[in-house]
């Protein structure tokens, strides 16, 4: 088969795409637990309550509007997140550069409002917009009184605001290498001879960008549709956090059956990107053109994004940390013991990550898994109340068949590790793919010349080549696990509290110091964790002597 870019790409054999098939099967079918649990079909949409009709009608007219709300906010978080995603991407694709060692650097900073936790921008945000004494909480109408204001941010257009900022780095990263390869190509060099700039990235870059654009677009829009915990913090009641009631109540089953809508529409985008999933396109062309200038626009928007989904809330947390008056040991002490916790449950994550993505380039280093990242990106966009209600169900039948005590104790911690890994697999699954597809084939074709079976090939060749994309999804999985709020707010051990649980049961109370201290400590780990990887991948990246231009390292 040959790739776009008439380079020749190995398919799948038939006995391996029955092992894909096999292997996706087996990470989306213990979801079918979450209909096995208490409740049901009527205790989800009130289909056979018709003793109450007025009461029948309400239940459905609710879930019908939540729906409603859950779509308009993943309309508007992608439409901000593709008018900061597209001139951002213009700007990765014209200053990152293969043999670049800032590039690496560069695409971890654009990362960072992707990487910081939902619950640490929303503090940010309410810190410097919200009244005074405002707490995430639904209080009931008082009979008398006009409702309780707190302003626009406490509304769908709030939290598609706060979405759009968090997810935009997603347009960027699925945009950046399809832009890069327009700007190489000979199109987009003969257009420039009889127009501007600006008129070639419309009318040249744009279009031969579209699939990509429409993939970045698509996975935002999952994304903000299936959010719980901004959408709670903010007081939207969206279908993720109807799920959550279901599930808080006991009721696994009627939590799996109220989030339905939002499973057929993430399966039926999701079989849509399958089917138009394209082999990235090498660029061969950058020692010829280094050297172009990069648009100074494009950067004005890619420094906006990173300010306003990152160090805007950051420096609030910082300003309301400070200005507290409680004194910095009680403020930083309160949730410390807690983040110990979260560190080290997605710390055991990034492990079982990095084991996967070994795997996937030993296993496999010349042919695609579409079915394993289709399966993957299904678990990342569906609600994550209804991921924690099939594993809560797994957790009580493991723990029930434990015929001793102690290693019954052991499932809690193991079941929400394990939760992590299959909410964030397809990070290592699609970084490892777009490392090996950027390989040159002739390497693969030398070592089989040389006697070496597929297996060798994979350590020998694959698997150091694309350390520098390991390194990628291990940063990446660790602060998206350790941001994660649905699912460890269901599956956490007892007496054993993570720090976004703790945050969030806190913000639902009030803003105050220890809130915003911890909310800082958070930011400041993922930081520190995405400077770290960016360093690591530039020198990894020099070390192997890498000559082909960098993939993407999001989506």
């Amino acid at each position: 088969m040959i790739g776009p870019s008439g380079d020749r790409v190995i398919g799948p054999s038939g006995r391996d795409r029955i092992v894909h098939y096999a292997l996706a099967a087996l990470l989306l079918l213990p979801l079918l637990l979450a209909f096995a649990g208490s409740g049901g079909f009527s205790d989800a949409y009130g289909t056979y309550q018709t003793s109450d009709p007025a009461a029948l009608a309400a239940r459905r007219w609710a879930l019908a509007a939540a729906t409603g709300r859950s779509l308009l906010i993943g309309v508007l978080a992608t439409l901000l997140g593709l008018a900061l995603g597209i001139p951002a991407g213009w700007f990765l694709a014209q200053r990152g550069g293969g043999r670049s060692a800032r590039s690496p650097c560069l695409l971890a900073l654009a990362a960072l409002p992707l990487a910081l936790p939902p619950s640490v921008a929303v503090s940010g945000w309410i810190g410097l917009l919200a009244p005074a004494g405002a707490a995430s909480r639904f209080n009931a109408p008082i009979l008398g009184f006009a409702p309780e204001t707190r302003g626009w941010l406490f509304s769908s257009a709030g939290a598609a605001f706060v979405l759009g900022l968090s997810l935009w780095p997603i347009v960027a990263f699925e945009a950046w290498p399809a832009f890069r390869r327009v700007r190489f190509s000979e199109a987009y060099d003969a257009a420039l001879l009889y127009g501007s700039r600006s008129r070639c990235f419309w009318r040249v870059v744009l279009p031969q960008s579209k699939g990509e654009l429409a993939a970045g677009a698509l996975l935002a829009f999952l994304l903000a549709s299936s959010d719980f915990c901004v959408s709670s913090l903010l007081m939207v009641r969206t279908l993720p956090i109807e799920i959550h009631d279901a599930l808080t109540v006991g009721k696994t089953a009627a939590a799996a059956w109220a989030a339905l809508p939002l499973l057929i529409m993430v399966l039926a985008i999701a079989a849509v990107l399958h089917c138009g999933a394209a082999v990235p396109a090498a660029c061969r062309r950058d020692a010829c053109t280094t050297s172009a200038r990069s648009s100074p626009v494009a950067c004005v928007f890619l420094v906006a994004g990173v300010l306003l989904g990152f160090a805007l809330p950051m420096c609030v947390c910082l300003l309301q940390t400070l200005t507290g008056g409680r004194p910095m040991s009680t403020v930083f002490g309160a949730g410390s013991d807690a983040l110990l916790t979260s560190v080290r449950l997605a710390g055991a994550a990034t492990l079982l990550a990095v084991f996967v993505a070994v795997l996937r380039a030993v296993l496999w280093p010349q042919a695609r898994v579409q079915p394993l990242n289709t399966a993957g990106l299904f678990l990342l966009a569906v609600p994550g109340s209804f991921l924690a209600a099939a594993l809560l169900t797994a957790q009580l039948q493991l723990t029930q068949c434990m015929p001793v005590q102690t290693f019954a104790a052991i499932i809690p911690p193991l079941i929400l590790t394990l939760g992590y890994l299959a909410r964030f697999i397809y990070v290592p699954l699609r970084l490892v793919e777009e490392g090996l597809a950027a390989l040159d084939p002739d390497l693969f074709d030398a070592a089989a010349l040389a006697g070496q079976n597929r297996l060798a090939r994979g350590i020998s060749i694959a698997l150091p080549l694309v350390v520098p994309h390991i390194a990628a999804a291990a940063a990446l999985v660790f602060v998206l696990s350790l941001g994660e709020v649905a699912i460890a707010d269901k599956l956490h051990p007892p007496g054993v509290t993570p720090a976004t649980v703790w945050l969030f049961q806190q913000q639902h109370l009030g803003y105050d110091e220890a809130v915003f201290g911890l909310s800082l400590l958070l930011g400041a780990v993922v930081a520190a964790v995405l400077l770290a990887a960016g360093i690591t991948m530039s020198v990894l990246s020099v070390r192997l002597g890498r000559t082909q231009a960098p993939n993407r390292i999001g989506g």
